[in-house]
């Protein structure tokens, strides 16, 4: 999920461009006096405009070509996922909610083989437009705010925040509450995140919970969406 040859290739390549439109500015002023006074003007005017054509060229390149911390992957292989319409339209309304009462925290409950993980998995692509734009993105413009990423926890995990840093980035650097929660501030260019929580078993239940609660008192702006193994969905 990592970006970071792509971004350090857009720096490099910045900075090269940089460097340039840096020499060009100053190679009037390395002259010497009597040579720039009889310096010829069409060569001068060269200078200048070469020099703003790289600058420009500089600056399009790195606003075009950046790249986030985090892709956006495809979760849902199942391109003919069209159903759970009103359960995928109790998740964008809890997107769409700035209301306090609402909350930071959402559960998608519901017993084995229900459907629960594709369901995440279409709404994180409906979220981050891997899709195409649809009829709830219309509706609720406060989805474009959020970027959205999905972590399937192992049945054997005991460390939540471990396991999420590990998914997130790829080894054991985000270790931390702290860690994890700023990370996600930089994943993206948008201004929010909302984290899909996914196969959570009952004995992972509570310390999930305590996991989203804590990573939600480090990053406000975070929405997290947790599924807990019951027998209906509720918000």
């Amino acid at each position: 999920m990592r970006n970071r040859i792509v971004n350090r290739l857009q720096v490099a390549f910045f900075s090269v461009f940089f460097i340039i439109s840096v020499v060009l500015v100053m190679t009037p002023f390395i002259r010497s006096v009597p040579t720039v006074l009889h310096m010829e003007d069409h060569a001068s005017n060269l200078v200048n405009i070469s020099m703003w054509i790289v600058t420009m060229l500089s600056g399009v390149f790195s606003l075009v070509c950046r790249k986030p911390a985090l892709k956006h992957e495809i979760y849902c292989r199942d391109h003919y996922f069209i159903d759970r319409l009103a359960e995928r339209e109790t998740l964008f309304a809890f997107l769409d909610t700035e209301s306090e009462e609402a909350g930071s925290m959402f559960f998608v409950k519901g017993g084995m083989c229900r459907g629960k993980t594709v369901l995440l998995q279409r709404f994180a692509d409906d979220v981050n437009q891997i899709k195409g734009k649809n009829d709830f993105q219309k509706r609720y413009k406060r989805v474009h705010e959020y970027s959205a990423y999905y972590i399937a926890i192992h049945q054997s995990c005991e460390d939540i925040i471990q396991e999420i840093g590990l998914q997130l980035y790829g080894d054991m650097t985000l270790n931390t509450c702290g860690k994890v929660s700023a990370f996600l501030k930089k994943a993206s260019y948008r201004k929010k995140v909302v984290l899909l929580i996914d196969n959570i078993s009952r004995a992972q239940n509570r310390i999930a919970i305590e996991a989203a609660h804590a990573l939600l008192y480090k990053n406000p702006s975070l929405r997290a969406c947790l599924t807990s193994p019951r027998a209906r969905l509720d918000g």
